[in-house]
């Protein structure tokens, strides 16, 4: 095994679209309310930055599932369920980029418009709520504990499937 390997890799680099995402989130609220042209401006440029980077983020996730889909606690379905959860706040998070935008294009005209940064801070809150999601769902691949507190972490057994 290689340090970082493609699972740990995965894990690493993951966190950044989570976190990343809901902060976006809060600095852009903060933007719009305190109307500061350079705090929303920064933030749309930073959603398009994040959205451009969370595609190749969310693709280490194959890598990281052949490494360990022999394991004896590898759940197919979770794995799949996780994807699933990955690709719907990447999408999200995507539009929020094109409506970021559209709001940095308008904002060369009128300044002062912040209904299509509106529009973006919505995208970009429901992208944080379900990169949050898929987050939860990524730890139920591996962490045990989370689906039956009394099994210990990692472990094969009646709460985990395999499939």
């Amino acid at each position: 095994m290689t340090f970082p390997s493609d699972a740990h890799l995965h894990l690493l680099l993951n966190h950044l679209p989570i976190v990343g995402t809901a902060f976006l989130t809060l600095l852009l609220l903060i933007g719009l309310v305190r109307r500061s042209r350079d705090v929303i401006n920064v933030t749309l440029v930073l959603t398009i930055v994040m959205a451009a980077a969370a595609w190749p983020i969310q693709n280490t996730g194959e890598d990281a599932e052949e490494q360990v889909e022999n394991a004896p606690w590898f759940s197919e379905t979770r794995v799949h369920e996780h994807e699933e959860a990955a690709e719907r706040a990447t999408i999200a998070l995507t539009v929020a980029a094109v409506l970021a935008a559209a709001a940095l294009f308008r904002r060369r005209s009128k300044p002062d418009d912040r209904t299509v940064a509106g529009a973006a801070f919505a995208a970009l809150a429901v992208a944080a709520v379900l990169y949050g999601l898929a987050g939860k769902s990524g730890g139920l691949i591996r962490h045990s504990e989370e689906i039956d507190p009394a099994a210990p972490a990692g472990a094969a057994g009646p709460t985990l499937d395999r499939d």
